[in-house]
């Protein structure tokens, strides 16, 4: 991967650790995330079950890996908490996962992940590596889900939310005051390892689907996710995520068009300036005449 490509992807992740870091501190946050301080490519997050179902109550922790060539492609999404609905160490199957890069948009960022997969959370299990666990083990394992320590970060999910934003599964922090300098050089060499191992990864035949690999499908808004008092519902919690536009996407699109833009004009032009040669031609041999 070229480094203009490594230092953008840089930028957009640290654009994104700093506004789910000021995030987190909102009142009702409906999930945490932060890269790990050795590798910005790979980000904790904890989510809370979506109100009113079975998750009700759980604090449910995974991982998000981002490739080299985020945010133009798609990431992969593993959870690490028993939740009945999605397998545990498993890349989960959904249009906003690597499983399905043609549907991948650059504009979904973290935050758009995590929205998305809290909705999806209650939704009927379709698809291979899907599990549709009755809802009273759902409701056991949500209870169980609170104790949870991750074996990877240190992170204590109940602590998160109780203490936040003191409490931290990474050291995203430190990568933020060290302005992500010490963070990029160690995420540059991890990538490259990381590019190398991709091929073989991929073909492993172990990594089943889960969910529906309907490209359409998004976060379900339903009746039974309604808000209760300050307890936003996961419809509310999509309509914030969508007023919330990463600052870096709408500068890389504005770049793209300015691109496009600036060649058009160029074509036309190299255009013109071929008929203008030819009408000059035409008239000066009609003189001559």
């Amino acid at each position: 991967m070229s480094r203009s490509l490594q230092n953008a992807a840089v930028k957009r992740i640290m654009l994104e650790v700093k506004e789910l870091q000021r995030e987190a501190q909102l009142p009702g946050s409906f999930f945490h995330a932060s890269p790990l301080e050795n590798d910005l490519f790979e980000w904790h997050f904890t989510v809370k079950g979506p109100p009113d179902t079975a998750f009700q109550g759980g604090l449910y922790h995974g991982r998000i890996i981002l490739p080299a060539e985020y945010p133009m492609k798609a990431p992969e999404i593993v959870l690490l908490t028993p939740n009945g609905r999605f397998e545990v160490g498993t890349r989960i199957c959904l249009s906003i996962t690597s499983h399905h890069q043609e549907t991948w948009q650059p504009s979904w960022g973290i935050r758009t992940i995590l929205t998305a997969l809290i909705g999806f959370m209650p939704s009927k299990a379709e698809g291979l590596g899907s599990l549709n666990f009755p809802a009273e083990d759902r409701r056991a394992l949500a209870a169980k889900s609170i104790a949870f320590q991750c074996p990877i970060c240190g992170c204590k999910v109940k602590e998160l939310f109780e203490d936040a934003p003191a409490a931290s599964c990474t050291a995203a922090g430190a990568v933020h005051e060290n302005g992500g300098k010490e963070a990029a050089e160690s995420a540059s060499g991890t990538r490259d390892s990381k590019a190398a191992a991709a091929a073989p990864s991929d073909a492993e035949p172990s990594q089943p689907a889960t969910i529906r690999d309907d490209a359409s499908s998004t976060a379900p808004e339903s009746a039974s996710l309604n808000a209760r008092p300050n307890q936003p519902g996961v419809a509310e919690v999509q309509r914030h995520s969508m007023n919330h536009a990463e600052p870096v996407l709408a500068q890389a699109t504005n770049d793209s068009e300015k691109e496009l833009k600036y060649a058009a004009y160029a074509v036309l032009f190299f255009i013109v300036a071929i008929i203008v040669r030819r009408v000059l031609k035409i008239v000066e041999i009609d003189t001559l005449l």
